[in-house]
């Protein structure tokens, strides 16, 4: 996974010919590969809940990794809120930089294969749980999937402040457990997340909104440090270029710059 950093460091550069300023917040916020794999609760303080989840003993698990011949991440999110008298999973917003675009793996920053507990999801009128269910009265698909800013409060029940996401809610699922699965080109930055059951129960991580950007580290006594995760490994603005890409711009920066020293030394 070593050889992975190469490929993250090229395209933040390249990344600021490609999306602008976007890439100097990610220089800021990357996300280490030995966090790649993690999580946080609700008993450790990392999560905040409330209404039926805040007995729920809820969970966070992330994993993600990273296909060097394809230069793609695959990202995955475990949310578990099972207890007695908790509600179900409605929706889950992860956050996002603006101008993710769905769709197959080509271009800049596209996000594909989504998946909720291993069904499809798709907004371009996919079938949603329901309907791969046979439920012949669930007809929204666009109920599935959307990227846009949410408010806090009304039917994002104790979100901190408003926030730009990806939100899944895949209609006919109603579990307490949600496996969440996409393909992104896009690199791990720390970010935020929430999510809702019933009327007006939620969830969101402890630094939610804040500008914390890094995991703490709590001394387990020994000597050793244990991650305290206030924030999340999510995909951001910049994406990671094809090797074409890379190369030819990589180049024109090398000649750039030798150009910029070949001037002054003239």
């Amino acid at each position: 996974m070593r050889s992975a950093s190469w490929i993250v460091a090229a395209a933040l550069v390249v990344g600021l010919m490609f999306t602008g300023g976007q890439a100097i917040g990610a220089i800021a916020e990357v996300v280490d590969e030995t966090h790649w794999d993690g999580g946080m609760s609700l008993v450790a303080g990392e999560l905040v809940a409330q209404d039926t989840w805040v007995n729920s003993g809820a969970t966070l698990d992330w994993l993600i990794t990273f296909d060097e011949q394809s230069l793609t991440y695959t990202y995955n999110y475990v949310l578990t809120v099972s207890a007695d008298g908790a509600r179900g999973i409605s929706h889950l917003i992860l956050e996002v930089s603006d101008g993710l675009a769905f769709g197959e793996a080509f271009g800049f920053g596209d996000i594909w294969n989504l998946k909720v507990n291993g069904f499809d999801l798709n907004d371009q009128g996919g079938d949603s749980p329901a309907d791969q269910n046979g439920d012949p009265d669930d007809d929204d698909p666009d109920q599935d999937i959307e990227v846009q800013g949410f408010t806090a409060g009304g039917s994002n029940p104790g979100m901190p402040v408003d926030m730009f996401g990806l939100k899944f809610q895949p209609v006919g699922i109603g579990s307490d457990v949600w496996d969440i699965q996409f393909d992104t080109h896009r690199i791990p930055v720390w970010g935020d997340v929430y999510a809702k059951g019933g009327r007006d129960s939620g969830i969101w991580n402890l630094a939610f909104g804040e500008d914390d950007t890094l995991a703490n580290a709590i001394d387990d006594g020994d000597g050793e440090e244990t991650p305290y995760y206030v924030k999340l490994p999510r995909p951001d603005g910049v994406a990671i270029p094809e090797p074409a890409s890379v190369l030819v711009w990589s180049l024109l920066a090398v000649g750039g710059i030798a150009l910029g020293w070949y001037r002054r030394r003239k």
